[in-house]
């Protein structure tokens, strides 16, 4: 049996049990967003060639960080709001990861007249 997704998303897992998760090579999605994983942290995961989904939304992982994972051939999704990544960096990373959805998040949904209902109470 092995593992192929595992969830820790809002534990307190740290940088030094990135080096099990790196053993985990069959992993396919790994949710480590709001922790405080590292890039050093991040390091221990390019050993996850299978690994296909990543969510690293509210770390402390930087761009450098994330590059150090270029060479994961299957990553397609990779979510990371609120991370610590500088404005400049992320063309950097669309580069690097040209057939990885990159999620920044942050989005604005523009609100339209259409979305607004009205409602009047009747006269008497």
């Amino acid at each position: 049996r092995q593992l192929i997704w595992l969830k820790l998303g809002s534990t307190s897992i740290v940088d030094s049990a990135l080096n099990t998760i790196g053993q985990l090579t069959g992993l396919t999605r790994l949710n480590l967003e709001h922790t405080s994983v590292t890039d050093s942290g991040i390091a221990k995961l390019k050993s996850l060639s299978n690994l296909r989904y990543l969510n690293l939304v509210d770390t402390k992982v930087t761009a450098k960080g994330v590059l150090q994972l270029k060479e994961l051939k299957e990553l397609h999704s990779l979510f990371l709001y609120q991370a610590k990544i500088n404005e400049g960096d992320w063309a950097i990373l669309k580069n690097a990861f040209p057939k990885t959805q990159i999620d920044s998040g942050g989005y604005s949904v523009e609100s339209l007249a259409t979305d607004t209902v009205e409602v009047k109470a009747k006269k008497k």
